[in-house]
């Protein structure tokens, strides 16, 4: 019988909102991001103390939703939220999502936290700032072997498919479906949001485009993804990813 595994990690540190604030002498500026508490602070928390790990505290709260194990929905869903100056979440945004019902419940139960999170600071002032969770859910392929599929190889396997349509068959359509699976898996990998943003651009969808791109920038541009750009550069949207890049 199939089961499912839940993998759980923070995908990117806290991004401060308070760029109007932002001194001239950035040396000067001591960033400190949200931290999870696991308790309702009604005292000073110090960051001597030792908080409960907000990895464990979902993998025991999150019930996988019953409606979404019979048709196996798997991949990695990627929420935003911020945390706010008093230790409160608001402005919950869904970035990739596996299914609508895991939406809703990773939604609610992310709601139970409110209140259970050091602030971030700048030089020492709480601030509101945003993070990300990934919630990896993988189908056990055989219980006895402990196996669950490699997300990473799955990423890979697609994005060689949907570059395949892009570049060597003229087919921005098909490969987006490609590209599509990939993020699905993992939805913060840049070479996939590079292809996915091309195709998108490449069928009249510029907003689509510049929205795939600003997330591959703000997770992190690496060489690969610079590296692979001139196999692009007869795509409609080469230019505009060239300067984009040529800024990292």
């Amino acid at each position: 019988m199939k089961t499912i595994t839940i993998f759980i990690a923070i995908v990117l540190a806290a991004s401060s909102l308070f760029a109007q604030d932002v001194k001239s002498n950035l040396e000067e500026i001591k960033v400190t991001p949200p931290r999870f508490t696991g308790i309702v602070q009604t005292v000073e928390i110090s960051e001597e103390d030792d908080f409960v790990s907000f990895e464990k505290y979902l993998i025991n709260n999150l019930k996988y939703p019953q409606e979404v194990i019979s048709n196996g929905a798997e991949g990695t869903e990627l929420v935003r939220f911020e945390v706010t100056a008093n230790g409160k979440l608001s402005s919950f945004e869904v970035l990739n999502s596996v299914a609508p019902e895991i939406d809703e419940a990773i939604h609610d139960i992310l709601l139970t936290t409110c209140g259970m999170w050091k602030a971030g600071e700048t030089n020492g002032e709480p601030r509101s700032m945003t993070k990300e969770v990934a919630i990896e859910f993988k189908w056990k392929q055989f219980e006895s072997l402990n196996q669950t599929k490699d997300f990473d190889e799955l990423a890979k396997h697609y994005m060689t498919k949907g570059t395949e349509q892009l570049l060597l068959k003229n087919n921005p359509q098909k490969a987006l479906k490609f590209f599509n699976h990939g993020i699905n898996y993992r939805p913060n990998e840049d070479c996939l949001l590079m292809g996915r943003g091309l195709c998108k651009y490449e069928m009249g969808d510029k907003k689509g485009a510049m929205a795939d791109w600003a997330r591959m920038q703000s997770s992190g541009t690496s060489d690969e993804a610079v590296a692979i750009l001139n196999d692009y550069k007869n795509l409609k949207g080469y230019a505009y990813l060239e300067t984009l890049l040529q800024s990292k």
